[in-house]
């Protein structure tokens, strides 16, 4: 009895091992989704600056470039849409801007109870990640809108 539970447990292993070692080069083959530029940039800016001024320069840098981003987006999903669709967004992204108004202050309050100045850098990150995610949100519509 127990050689043929052994036996079996060595041909279920033996096919999970086959199974396995087939699908791992098709992961391999995969590649990881390309950088987007900005985020090159901030990463580059963040490697050469490791003080806590030279990170805080490089997410103010990186802010005001995804910002720029998103604002570009923003007007070329304007000119795509028909007038309600226009309306229509543009109430959407008054109120993200008033989101993200009220999430900064948020967020400030939640770092002013913390000491360090490591939490100026993740404070900035955060907002740096805040308006690149709507950047980010902007682009996929118009990739909807760009489909054939």
């Amino acid at each position: 009895m127990k050689n043929g539970l052994l036996r079996t447990s060595i041909f279920a292993a033996a096919c999970l091992l086959i199974i396995l070692r087939a699908a791992i080069p098709a992961v391999q083959e995969t590649s990881p989704p390309a950088k987007h530029p900005i985020d090159k940039w901030l990463s580059d800016c963040l490697e050469k600056n490791s003080s806590t001024k030279g990170m805080l320069d490089c997410f103010a840098e990186g802010y005001t470039r995804w910002d720029a981003e998103l604002n570009r987006l923003y007007k070329e999903l304007m000119n795509k849409l028909g007038p309600e669709e226009q309306a229509t967004l543009r109430e959407a992204q008054k109120a993200w801007l008033k989101q993200r108004d009220e999430t900064f202050k948020l967020l400030s309050l939640i770092y002013a109870k913390k000491d360090g100045t490591m939490y100026l850098t993740m404070q900035a990150a955060d907002r740096v990640d805040i308006v690149q995610k709507r950047a980010q949100d902007l682009a996929s519509y118009l990739d909807i809108l760009n489909m054939e």
